[in-house]
């Protein structure tokens, strides 16, 4: 449990800090010279957050046992 917590927070933190570059790499191969809509970036962004409260759900979890 705590290395899927790990791993939430560090995409989470990579979704909120470079949503460009998260974007790049689900398109890469589809889109040529594309540029990223600003919903997109705004969804990445939210995805990022929800990434970061369920790693802190499941630290908060396994600390009070529920995990």
């Amino acid at each position: 449990m705590l290395l899927t917590a790990i791993l939430f927070l560090v995409l989470g933190i990579f979704c909120v800090a470079a949503p460009e570059t998260i974007w790049q790499l689900q398109h890469m191969f589809t889109v040529k010279d594309g540029e990223p809509t600003d919903f997109a970036l705004i969804s990445i962004r939210v995805s990022g957050g929800i990434y970061l409260l369920l790693s802190a759900a499941i630290v908060l979890a396994k600390l009070f046992g529920i995990l």
